[in-house]
């Protein structure tokens, strides 16, 4: 009789894997919808609501049940942070595209910037806006980790680009993740004040004096 071998290294042979995913794809694809209708469903009370949505709320909307929506999420928290999360995916999507009108680094940079002033500050739901803002403070205090995950892919795009503009030349960096992340957060700590209580502030003017103090710090043009 010819008996088979184990597999090298002890790893999951290949015809389990392609059952596991033949008998586990469709209740996937099942979870996968049902998560999703429960993120769309908590960033629609985000938006109408503002902060004070509650978790009943959410699984109302979504037309499931407390139990059903605790399978899928801890709490509130954790649904405002996927919500969070796919919004800056999708923002950063954005701001790339803005960024590719230029093959100037230090332009491309520049548009970062005030691209990220933009669109924060012309949103088309104010409340919304108002508590991505307050909320990304609070939930910074208890889930530092999570919110470093839901600002990755601003900071992500941010020091690609920084190393670009260091390969050519037009910036000196110390650690591109670093440089990245602390010239995000200046940016986002003046555009905070813009939507949280100067409404009479000039945002354009501060996205530029914010890009122009980032870029000399970055040793740009010295």
């Amino acid at each position: 009789m010819i008996r088979l071998m184990d597999p090298v290294g002890g790893g999951v042979p290949l015809w389990e894997e392609q059952a596991l995913e033949r008998s586990l794809g469709p209740a996937r694809a099942r979870s996968a919808a049902l998560v999703r209708r429960l993120v769309d469903a908590a960033r629609a009370l985000a938006a109408d609501v503002g902060p004070d949505f509650t978790v009943p709320q959410v699984a109302a909307k979504a037309g499931v049940s407390l139990k059903t929506l605790y399978r899928c999420f801890s709490g509130k928290d954790a649904l405002l942070l996927a919500v969070f999360e796919e919004d800056n995916r999708a923002a950063a999507d954005v701001l790339a595209g803005m960024m590719a009108g230029s093959d100037d680094p230090l332009e491309r940079l520049r548009a970062f910037i005030t691209g990220l002033f933009e669109l924060s500050t012309a949103s088309p739901s104010e409340g919304y806006i108002l508590l991505v803002m307050r909320e990304y403070f609070r939930l910074a205090q208890h889930h530092s980790e999570g919110v470093e995950h839901v600002l990755s892919p601003f900071v992500d795009l941010l020091a690609a680009e920084l190393e670009r503009a260091d390969d050519a030349g037009v910036v000196r960096l110390r650690d591109a993740r670093r440089d990245a992340t602390a010239v995000f957060l200046l940016a986002i700590s003046h555009v905070c004040p813009l939507v949280l209580a100067d409404e009479d502030a000039d945002s354009p003017a501060t996205a530029r004096f914010v890009a122009d103090f980032a870029l000399s710090a970055l040793g740009a043009g010295g």
